[in-house]
């Protein structure tokens, strides 16, 4: 089985599609889990998961995640990054995952595809893998998008926003169609980032059917 989780806080937005992409490009059976309807709070830093029974003892909706990626023969994690790095609902769930990693890595050896609408080599990108690495986990591929610019140009005043990124180096605003030019190349603006994911999918199908 194949799990794909967007931790976008969006319930359709890229990074949504991207994972839904691959997880339909597997030809697996796939399960598929929203952060944006689930609660997972960070981790508070109290270790008894380390001094106990390596189970953490917030109560939200982690445990039930963390079964699934637990039974899952890929997990894709998809994220978008938000400040240059990952996004907060992400990167709770990253932090409740140090509680899988004593005495016995329950992860480890699990192929992970981490995925990002956001631009190559990004913060983001490294901060994820680095995570799933110290789980002992296998990053069977990974899929980024290509423009990371802030998809919130989509509202409509993106081309006199001060508050986004369309503000050129020498002050002013840009125009509509400079804006229009550094516009995020999500899922549905470039081809090429919709055929990665279809390839990351059939990577997948080639890594289960070893498995089987």
């Amino acid at each position: 089985m194949i799990l794909g989780i967007s931790g976008s806080g969006r319930n359709n937005g890229e990074t949504a599609k991207m994972v839904k992409t691959i997880l339909e490009n597997s030809g697996e059976v796939y399960d598929y889990i929203s952060l944006a309807s689930k609660r997972v709070d960070g981790c508070m830093g109290c270790l008894k998961c380390a001094v106990g029974d390596g189970e953490c003892r917030l109560k939200d909706d982690f445990p039930e995640i963390l079964e699934k990626m637990k039974a899952a023969d890929v997990v894709v994690l998809g994220f978008p990054n938000y400040g240059s790095t990952v996004n907060a609902k992400t990167h709770a769930l990253l932090e409740r995952l140090y509680s899988t990693r004593h005495g016995v890595y329950h992860l480890g050896g699990k192929y992970f595809v981490p995925v990002t609408p956001s631009g190559a080599d990004s913060d983001g990108m490294h901060l994820v893998i680095k995570n799933l690495l110290n789980n002992k986990g296998v990053i069977l591929g990974k899929v980024e998008g290509g423009n990371g610019a802030a998809p919130c140009f989509d509202c409509g005043f993106g081309h006199e926003c001060y508050a986004g990124h369309a503000i050129p180096k020498g002050g002013g605003v840009m125009s509509k169609e400079e804006v229009e030019s550094i516009r995020p190349f999500g899922l549905g603006c470039d081809p090429t980032v919709k055929n990665l994911c279809i390839a990351a999918g059939q990577k997948i199908a080639k890594a289960v059917q070893g498995l089987k």
